[in-house]
């Protein structure tokens, strides 16, 4: 079962909603993510704080016109009673013929996303 925390992030995403965006998650979120080659973590795209939202969101809306993001299927979720890591078959895609498949892994605390991870 998907969280309603990360149904609420896709529709914000979807409907390009920063706003939306920045009320589900920690102030101090952090966001991972790997190279497609190597399979590690590119830290040159790692960054955090949700004040970057807007600028990061914005960008990848105003590159992708008419953004959508969908939850394919959960591959994996962890709950030990405090954090939730669980990990998505995500898919992504625009007016324009762009589409993209992503394993997607995010870790909540208290209902709030805390760390996102491109894998």
């Amino acid at each position: 079962m998907v969280p309603t925390v990360l149904q609420q992030y896709y529709e914000a995403m979807t409907t390009k909603d920063t706003k939306a965006i920045v009320e589900l998650v920690v102030p101090d979120l952090k966001v991972h993510f790997n190279n497609p080659d190597t399979g590690r973590e590119d830290t040159s795209r790692f960054w955090s704080g949700a004040e970057l939202i807007s600028s990061k969101f914005g960008g990848m809306f105003d590159n992708h016109p008419g953004f959508k993001a969908y939850i394919v299927d959960v591959e994996n979720l962890v709950d030990d009673g405090e954090i939730l890591d669980i990990t998505l078959h995500s898919h992504f895609e625009d007016n324009l013929g762009w589409e993209k498949e992503s394993i997607m892994m995010y870790t909540i605390r208290n209902g709030l996303i805390e760390e996102i991870f491109h894998l």
